[in-house]
């Protein structure tokens, strides 16, 4: 990501990677979720795509990156469980579909083809995640992010939250979004209790509350998300000189591993 200021305009310059697809990431699709993102005030708005260079411009949103500090202040869990709210409450208006356990398989079998580090006892994870994706069992599908690292939510001089970097977008589990903010920031038992009360908040099931043990269930699904995503990324990514994605995924393994214990599945 480049920022880029012309005058009084401020965007910023997204390059893709050749490899991109493998992580299930479509440009265009990207584009058109940012787009309907943008028209929902809920992102940047799209400048331009250019493919031949593989690089898509947005308008750059002014104002304060989340960190875990941040994040875990009540106003900010709360604008939060009502950004994601307003996110997940339209049904599925992206223009793709993403299954998270699907692919956390296909991560893992890309990064084996690919000689890539996994870990020994890959097949027990699987099953472990097998009996998550069992328990936490189908809800209807609605827009979700996909990629709530902090560094992707932005609060913006008037106090509204935006979210960048939609290239994972699609419709899927609401939930993940939930557990992902969850795990990224370090909420405690009180912070998630708030932050899921807001979350539910005149809601009804047909629109998909979310219980705590959901959310604890659909955190070791993040955890392994993001741990295979580190498999394959330490094979493919052109900037594995500069980032250990070996070790990002050792961590998220061994969080998945804490919260197995916790839940004692």
């Amino acid at each position: 990501n480049y920022l880029v200021r012309s005058g009084l305009h401020s965007y910023v310059a997204r390059f893709g990677f050749l490899l991109n697809p493998l992580l299930g990431i479509d440009r265009e699709k990207e584009i058109l979720n940012t787009t309907r993102a943008a028209g929902r005030g809920l992102g940047p708005d799209v400048v331009g795509h250019f493919s031949k260079h593989r690089l898509l411009v947005v308008r750059y949103i002014e104002g304060v990156v989340f960190d875990k500090s941040c994040a875990q202040e009540s106003e900010h869990i709360v604008l939060v469980a009502r950004l994601l709210r307003i996110l997940h409450a339209e049904g599925p208006w992206c223009v793709n579909y993403r299954d998270v356990f699907l692919d956390i398989k296909e991560y893992v079998a890309q990064a084996h083809t690919r000689d890539s580090w996994i870990p020994e006892n890959t097949v027990e994870y699987f099953r472990t995640l097998c009996i998550v994706e069992g328990l936490l069992g189908v809800v209807n599908k609605t827009a979700c992010h996909f990629d709530l690292m902090l560094g992707n939510i932005v609060k913006t001089h008037d106090g509204m939250l935006k979210l960048i970097d939609w290239e994972y977008s699609a419709n899927g589990d609401p939930r993940f979004d939930v557990a992902m903010f969850a795990l990224k920031a370090g909420l405690n038992r009180p912070q998630k209790k708030e932050f899921l009360d807001a979350y539910n908040y005149c809601r009804d099931k047909r629109e998909g509350t979310v219980a705590i043990e959901e959310l604890q269930l659909m955190k070791m699904a993040v955890c392994m998300r993001e741990a295979s995503w580190g498999m394959l990324q330490n094979s493919i990514s052109e900037m594995k000189n500069d980032f250990d994605y070996k070790q990002y995924a050792v961590e998220h393994l061994e969080l998945f591993d804490a919260l197995k214990r916790k839940i004692a599945l």
